[in-house]
């Protein structure tokens, strides 16, 4: 019998796959009947508000139900989409309430000399967070709060529009053994999981067992297996699971910053000072020794005598040699020092039966072991080629890695089959070599590469790429991509089943890339979405939106929402925070304190319109932490759009309506950057391309949007699953019919967030 808090847990997942669940059985759905209470129809009505329409399965699973449980399935809805925050702009009717002066700057400079005596208070009005207004400044009667520092006055959670949008989703129904196969999927599929599925795999774990037989395949994946049997008193299992130090060392460090990435301290310390905000009044800059200090005592390690003994007993039963293991301590070999001192590890190892962790340490600490990249590097440096292979067949994944370097040293021919002989060479891993290829092997074009601390940074072209003439480097472009079609037809002809078998493919599927190589950071509560994927924008308006502080103190914490709009002339115009008006879009206003626990927001109104009338060509949404941190405060971004008007609140500036929206994604606390692009609306096209692109910059208008165009055309570049499933399907003599009713295998929208599947293909 499931808890009440488990039902919630399964339903948050469930959710993220366009279902509810409920803990009934399907078969006796089909033989059982039922009738709809009036807490169903209720029930249905508040979904049908949020955007949302159920199957007739799972319309009969609601009927078996409680009105208890009924009631917790609408709150976990209500809880995913933010309905019970609050969503009050800073104006009233923000779309056609337009300031006096369109930037407010003028206006703050007049408040700012008031304020300090230049106006009598008594020609001023005094607004219950302090400051004096002015009566040439601001007309406060279009505002719901102080138009000078931004503190709401109006707050009004849990009050949205609904039943505006035009299109609804539907919701199918996920019985106990669809969430079980979605929990092993999860662990076996050899692609890393992004933010969502990682976060659904730790909510499944925490009311499913492990099961026994499940072959792990990602390490990262596997650090959160371990991590769900540490907290269930059944750490002895790991050992199973873990192989080598370098894992054990993941799962510590995942522990303490919540990343299954290792970001070392040293980095983490440099990057903390980086994160100060600057505010014009109130001590908001803090030394960068008191940030720094803070950020070393939150490493600090500090391990109970029971963790230093389940750790301790994980090491002495490691496989393999002293010398092996030791050597995958060895490029983390300082935080291995302070680990080893912290977890009491000398101590155990002088214990009766810790014999091999005692060894591991001898040789750990005397550096007694050979380091296979010292032996890597020693023998490119010699240019012993035939060395350097040998070496990179022992290690598939490190050999795709380094394939074009290896290339570029050593020639085309040799090198690629050694790499094909390699027998790693899977689906994926070619599809992110073809990728790649294109400019890599451009000495031209600019290569960016992301940092586990956020942002992207600028890479310079391969020294080796000016030895070889344009010939070569285009044979080399042209021999990569030649794997494509070999290793597919290899790798989809093994199947013989599907012979002759009719196929569908939906048309969505050609505009979602293979969700390769762009793992997504952020948290889809509400739907599915693989970086790249484009909506088509219904209606003429875009509405963005941000909202942030959910369940955090009353305080300063000021956070912006603005939409950076590029034009074919190479001109740039920002609509934010200073300037609140621009051609074709209004900013509701900015916000710089949050209220008590429920939040606040900002939005951006994007008229297609008016900006395909001014030659405007993108816009890019973003959001930037202006104050101290970054955006690890509870925030949500996403935008909406529908045929039919949005309305907004001439009392309260409120512009939400959880039915309109497209996409809407959370930004989990373990995030590091201080800003985010994520979205851009091609004005020409209508759509939407929905991306994550971190950066480190305080306000929109100082990040390089270079940087977003060539991450946006490097995704248009991908192969989309549309186009991968017509390779199988010509590799399997199948024919692809334009009626799913009418064909043997139907893939749809769903298949591009499900991770059975997209092994299946890529494994």
């Amino acid at each position: 019998m499931q808890s009440s808090n488990q039902f919630v847990t399964l339903n948050q997942v469930a959710l993220r796959q366009q279902a509810i669940y409920v803990p009934v059985s399907r078969e006796k759905l089909r033989t059982d009947d039922y009738e709809c209470s009036e807490a169903v129809i209720l029930t249905v009505q508040a979904l049908s508000g949020c955007g949302y329409w159920v199957t007739e399965e799972a319309l009969h699973a609601l009927c078996t139900l409680s009105a208890e449980q009924l009631e917790q399935l609408v709150g976990v809805v209500n809880n995913a989409l933010g309905t019970n925050l609050n969503w009050s702009a800073l104006r009233r009717g923000w779309t056609h309430n337009i300031p006096r002066y369109g930037d407010e700057h003028p206006n703050a400079d007049l408040t700012f000399l008031a304020n300090r005596g230049g106006c009598e208070a008594s020609r001023c009005v005094q607004l219950p967070c302090g400051h004096l207004i002015p009566p040439d400044s601001f007309d406060l009667e279009h505002y719901t709060g102080c138009p000078y520092c931004g503190t709401p006055f109006t707050i009004t959670p849990g009050i949205v529009y609904t039943e505006q949008g035009s299109k609804k989703r539907p919701l199918a129904l996920f019985t106990d053994e669809d969430m079980t196969k979605l929990l092993r999927s999860l662990l076996e599929t050899p692609v890393p999981l992004d933010a969502t599925q990682a976060d659904s795999l730790r909510r499944l774990l925490t009311v499913y067992p492990l099961p026994a037989d499940v072959t792990i395949a990602m390490k990262e994946t596997m650090i959160i297996a371990v991590d769900a049997l540490v907290d269930a008193g059944k750490a002895d299992r790991a050992v199973r699971l873990l192989t080598s130090p370098a894992e054990v060392l993941r799962y510590l460090w995942y522990k303490k910053t919540a990343r299954t990435v290792i970001i070392e301290p040293r980095y983490m310390i440099a990057k903390s000072h980086k994160w100060r905000g600057v505010y014009c009044e109130g001590p908001y800059i803090r030394p960068k020794r008191d940030l720094e200090g803070n950020m070393k005592k939150h490493l600090s390690l500090h391990y109970s005598r029971r963790m230093c003994r389940i750790v301790a007993e994980w090491l002495n039963a490691l496989p393999g040699s002293a010398g092996a293991q030791a050597e995958s301590m060895h490029p983390h070999r300082d935080m291995w020092v302070r680990f080893i001192r912290a977890l009491r590890l000398p101590e155990y190892a002088r214990r009766p039966g810790f014999e091999r962790l005692a060894r591991l340490l001898d040789v750990f600490y005397r550096g007694d072991y050979t380091v296979w990249n010292g032996q890597l590097d020693k023998a490119r440096r010699e240019g012993d080629r035939d060395r350097v292979l040998e070496m990179l067949s022992q290690r598939p994944g490190f050999f795709a890695r380094s394939l074009f370097a290896t290339m570029l040293r050593f020639g085309t021919e040799p090198v690629l089959e050694a790499f094909m002989r390699t027998g790693g060479v899977a689906p994926r891993l070619v599809l992110s070599l073809i990728d790649a290829a294109g400019l890599y092997f451009d000495p031209h074009a600019k290569r960016y590469t992301v940092p586990v601390t956020g942002g992207r940074l600028p890479l310079p072209p391969n020294p080796l790429l000016v030895h070889n003439t344009p010939e070569d480097i285009e044979y080399m472009k042209e021999s990569i991509d030649s794997l494509l079609p070999v290793v597919l037809r290899k790798h989809f002809i093994k199947d013989r089943s599907h012979e002759g078998h009719k196929i569908y493919i939906a048309p969505e599927l050609f505009n979602i890339p293979v969700a390769v190589g762009d793992r997504a950071t952020t948290v889809q509560d509400t739907s599915s979405a693989v970086q790249g994927e484009r909506f088509r924008v219904e209606g003429r308006d875009v509405r963005i939106f941000l909202n942030w502080g959910e369940g955090l103190p009353a305080q300063y914490l000021d956070l912006d929402l603005s939409a950076v709009i590029l034009y074919k002339n190479g001109a740039v115009r920002n609509c934010d925070y200073t300037n609140l008006l621009q051609a074709g879009a209004v900013h509701s206003g900015d916000i710089r304190s949050i209220p008590a626990e429920v939040g606040t927001a900002e939005y951006v109104e994007l008229d297609l319109r008016e900006l395909w009338r001014t030659d405007a060509q993108y816009v890019l949404f973003m959001c930037n932490a202006y104050s101290m941190g970054t955006l690890t405060v509870n925030a949500r971004v996403g935008w909406m759009s529908s045929l039919y008007p949005m309305q907004v609140s001439n009392e309260t500036g409120v512009a939400f309506d959880p039915s309109c929206v497209q996409h809407m994604v959370h930004i989990p606390d373990c995030n590091i950057a201080k800003g985010m692009t994520f979205g851009v609306l091609d004005v020409e096209r209508a759509e939407i391309t929905w991306l994550e692109i971190t950066n480190n910059s305080q306000v929109a208008r100082t990040v390089n949007t270079q940087t977003v165009t060539d991450y946006l055309r490097r995704l248009r570049r991908k192969m989309s699953l549309g186009r991968l499933l017509r390779i199988k399907a010509e590799a399997q003599n199948m024919t692809e019919v334009d009626n799913p009713a009418n064909a043997d295998e139907v893939y749809d929208r769903a298949l591009a967030y499900d991770p059975a599947l997209i092994n299946e293909l890529l494994s």
